[in-house]
């Protein structure tokens, strides 16, 4: 027989009584649950703990990758918020992973240099094999757009490595 004290007046009692013999003190089912089950306890607590774990790691997700960006051109776009800027560009992929669900950091600067614009854009449904080259739009309403012509800086800022 298993015995645990009894929470109130410390006595000893059975793990199997609900009140206690001495002081008709209401036992804790929980604990005659767990002590009962305690196999079972411990494997679903890891399951957990694993799912957890998986969910939350980086192993889906990561920051940066080895992929070349290529800008082949640009356009002014009109939008239902103003004008616009198109930016067409070759994204190849250098990983031996393959990648999807493309975020992009772009930097817009004018032909003298100055930075005009900063945005981030995103390409779901784009997924590319390793060494795989597929051409992509980025584009933005803009604040300024005075300007025709702009040169870029883009960077992958993440993408997803698990389908």
């Amino acid at each position: 027989m298993l015995i645990k004290k009894c929470p109130k007046c410390i006595e000893e009692i059975s793990i199997d009584a609900s009140i206690c013999p001495n002081c008709q003190s209401p036992q804790n089912n929980f604990d005659r649950f767990v002590k009962s089950n305690l196999l079972s306890t411990i494997l679903i607590t890891l399951f957990i703990i694993f799912l957890y774990v998986e969910m939350m790691s980086d192993n889906n997700t990561y920051d940066k990758y080895d992929v070349e960006i290529v800008v082949l051109s640009h356009s002014i776009i009109e939008t239902k918020h103003g004008k616009g800027l198109a930016i067409f560009a070759n994204v190849r992929n250098t990983s031996d992973m393959k990648l999807y669900d493309f975020y992009f950091d772009v930097e817009v600067f004018s032909k003298s240099g100055v930075l005009k614009e900063v945005f981030s854009d995103s390409v779901y449904g784009l997924s590319l094999l390793p060494d795989e080259t597929k051409k992509i739009e980025l584009s933005r309403t803009m604040v300024s757009s005075e300007e025709r012509e702009y040169n870029f800086k883009i960077q992958l800022s993440r993408a997803g490595t698990k389908l």
